[in-house]
This record gives C-alpha cells, sequence and structure tokens, in this order.
C-alpha cells in the first residue's frame, strides 16, 4: 500500500504538471445531467491525457447519471438485486461517510444512510443474505471498525471489530455465507500483528455475529493484487502484490479455514491480474518482477500444473483483472514498463477464452484514478465512477478536486 500511495503520488504530480501546462485547448466537460431527483454531483471535469494503445474498438465508455458526491477511494459491491453500492472513500470533506446506490436500470442514484464511521481503501462484500458487510480501512489512521448494512431498511449496525486492522485488504463472501478478509496494510505502529504488511486472515461469521483469525497466508505479504474465487468456492492466490513479487502459489479451503502451498512459479511475480476461466481454470496476465510483462498463464484446478496462454496485447503490471458474466476476461489500466516516464494505461483488453481472441478496449474518457473501484453488473457491463484530479495552479499552489462523474463500459459483441 505505502509502494501504491507513492506511486499514485506521482501519478498526480504528473497528471497536475501536464494538465497545467498543457496547450491543446482541451477544455473541461460538465458532470451529465441526472434524471428523476437525482442531483447533479461535483464541478466540471478536466480530463489528464494518459498514454495508451491505439485501437478502433467495438465498444465504448459511456457517461452515466454521476454521484451526489465526488469521492476515491471507495469501495463498491453489486447487491443482490443488480444495484451497485458505494461506500466512503475520500472527498472534499476528508474521509467520508456518505454512501449512495446507483440503479442501471433507471440511470439514477439514490442516496443512502451514512456509515457510522468513516472510512476509505475498505473491504466491502455482499453477503449470500442481500445484507453487506465494511471493515477496515483508514480514517486518520488504520482503523478495525465493521458494521453491516442492509439494503431493505436502508440502515447500518455496528459489528464487533476486526482482530487486526487493516486497510487495502482483499475480501470475499464464502459459499458457506461467511466473509473472508486477508492481508493488506496496518498503518499502526504496534499492530496486534506486527504492523504495517500483514499476513493474517479473519473470517466473519453472521450466524454467530463474530470476526475469528483463522490461519494466516502461507508465505508472503501483500494488499489487494493477485487472487480470485474458485467455483468449488476455494480461493487462490498467486504471487505478490507490484511491490513485492514473490513465487508463491497458495490455496484457502473454507472448509478447514486453512491456506496449502502449491507448487511455485518459475519466477517471481507481482501485480498480476488473476480470473476464473469459464472451464474452472485460472488465468493469470502479466505482471511481472519488476513491470511488466505480455505473458499469461494457465493453472489447471485439477493437475495444479501450468501451461502457456496466448500473450496480452500490451505489456502491463498493477492492472485490474474482471469476469464478465459471458466467460471474457477484461484487463483494464495498469502500468507500463516505461513507468513513471510514461504513464499509465487507461484502456484494457478483452480475452475470449473460447476463441483465444484478444481486443483492445477504449480508454477510460473520467478522471483517471487508478485505486477507484470497478463492479461488473449483471448484464456484463462495467462500472466505474468517481477519481481525484490534482492541479498546480498559476499561484504555485496544489489543488485536487473530486470527480462525481460516472462511466459504463459496454464490451464488444462476443
Amino acid at each position: 500500500m505505502r509502494f501504491r500511495w507513492l506511486l499514485l503520488l506521482s501519478v498526480l504530480l504528473i497528471g497536475a504538471i501536464a494538465c497545467s501546462s498543457s496547450t491543446d485547448g482541451e477544455t473541461p466537460q460538465a458532470s451529465p445531467t441526472a434524471s428523476g431527483d437525482v442531483v447533479t454531483g461535483g464541478s466540471a471535469t478536466a480530463r489528464v491525457v494518459l498514454l495508451s494503445p491505439t485501437s478502433t474498438p467495438a465498444s465504448e465508455w459511456g457517461s452515466v447519471a454521476p454521484m451526489h458526491v465526488g469521492r476515491t477511494s471507495y469501495s463498491a459491491t453489486l447487491l443482490n438485486d443488480g444495484r451497485v453500492l458505494v461506500v466512503g472513500g475520500l472527498g472534499d470533506e476528508g474521509v467520508l461517510r456518505s454512501t449512495e446506490i446507483y440503479d442501471p436500470e433507471s440511470d439514477t442514484w439514490t442516496v443512502a444512510a451514512d456509515t457510522i464511521h468513516p472510512r476509505r481503501d475498505s473491504v466491502l462484500v455482499t453477503l449470500s443474505d442481500g445484507r453487506v458487510v465494511v471493515a477496515g480501512g483508514v480514517d486518520s489512521v488504520t482503523v478495525s471498525t465493521s458494521e453491516i448494512f442492509d439494503p431493505e431498511s436502508n440502515q447500518w449496525t455496528e459489528l464487533p471489530p476486526l482482530n487486526v486492522g487493516r486497510e487495502s485488504a482483499m475480501s470475499v463472501a464464502l459459499d458457506d455465507g461467511r466473509m473472508l478478509v486477508f492481508g493488506g496494510e496496518n498503518t499502526v505502529i504496534g499492530a496486534a500483528d506486527g504492523g504495517f504488511m500483514l499476513r493474517s486472515a479473519e473470517i466473519y461469521d453472521p450466524n454467530l455475529n463474530e470476526w475469528k483469525l483463522v490461519e494466516p497466508i502461507a508465505q508472503g505479504e501483500m494488499t489487494w493484487e493477485g487472487w480470485t474465487k474458485l467455483t468449488d468456492g476455494r480461493v487462490l492466490l498467486v504471487g505478490g502484490d507490484f511491490a513485492r513479487p514473490n513465487r508463491f502459489v497458495q490455496m484457502f479451503n473454507p472448509a478447514a479455514d486453512s491456506w496449502r502451498l502449491l507448487e511455485e512459479l518459475e519466477t517471481p511475480n507481482g501485480g498480476s491480474a488473476v480470473t476464473l476461466l469459464p472451464d474452472g481454470n485460472v488465468l493469470v496476465s502479466g505482471g511481472g518482477l519488476r513491470c511488466c510483462l505480455t505473458e499469461s498463464h494457465v493453472l489447471d484446478i485439477n493437475t495444479e500444473e501450468w501451461s502457456v496462454e496466448s500473450e496480452m496485447l500490451v505489456q502491463r503490471g498493477g492492472h485490474i483483472g474482471l469476469n464478465l458474466p459471458d466467460g471474457r476476461t477484461v484487463l483494464l489500466f495498469g502500468l507500463n514498463p516505461d513507468f513513471p516516464f510514461d504513464d499509465p494505461y487507461r484502456g484494457g483488453e478483452i480475452f475470449d477464452p473460447a476463441s483465444g481472441q484478444r481486443e483492445l478496449l477504449p480508454d477510460f474518457p473520467g478522471i483517471f484514478d487508478v485505486i477507484n473501484a470497478t463492479v461488473v453488473l449483471d448484464d456484463g457491463r462495467v462500472f466505474l465512477a468517481g477519481g481525484r484530479f490534482a492541479q498546480i495552479e498559476a499561484d504555485g499552489t496544489f489543488t485536487v478536486d473530486y470527480s462525481a462523474d460516472a462511466f459504463l463500459l459496454r464490451p464488444p459483441e462476443k
């Protein structure tokens, strides 16, 4: 996490300098007007022009109704009814308690109840019963508080705290109704798990209303990259994060609440995207030891053997991997090998395992912020909103604006 904040600061400074010195006459774009009773959010947004491979994709990012509150570093999850819940983050008022819900069918936002505690970079999971748990994150320091949201009553209820406060952790809803949280960072010196990067893991059981520490990650520490939930409910963790590459491949078994090491990777990897294939096997795309690879590999879950898959169209590391309902994989953003001299990609590519074909995706048109959350809707579109825009004013002051703009990526026809 500390590496990513330095990375992000670099991105902001580069974007600020580029925008402050631009002479191409590009004008800011105003937020689109919302329908119904939705309030237009945020001020006009300016574009940060980042490099990306050129393409003529058959897909597009479309702007939708803006959020009520401009924010970044928020958490987002898909509710069981197909709507998107956005929680907390960082905005003009600092660390936020505000939450709102996006309905893709009506293209409207509804203001939901504020959380009990302000937080950013938290974990957010929709349980099988439809309720949503938010835990950890950052206020002024790493926090351990957790709470649960009932979409039907629009009410947050305090839960017992995490055993270990953590931010930028990984989390997943288990098939048995529980919630697994693992890894992340604790910036409080002297924290229960030793502070800083974490190996610990814990599970929330809604029936017992308690958090229980379970066996920690077998090897290494990491934040939010390089894992996926398998079709049988187990959780696979591959390599390390972008700042701490490693060769470890490990599996969490909810039946035993324990981790098992698999055969190691041939070379250390960090910042790869790990996604699930329709046959239940796992695709690992890009990443690398120092950034960035085009290589892709497939792990056969039954034999636990690796095979080589077709290479990505672009070298990427620290990118986002998403599974679409039709079995395709979307890879978004990421660093390129020349970072920080060249800016991160704001485009992506889509991979169809049935045909083996890959296609470039269009650049994201909004304010680019690599720490924002993405959500795949039930119809396969990809949701992304918010962002932070930094610039250096004429008098030398450094200012930050938070966007409320929201967008949906429509993948190309299969």
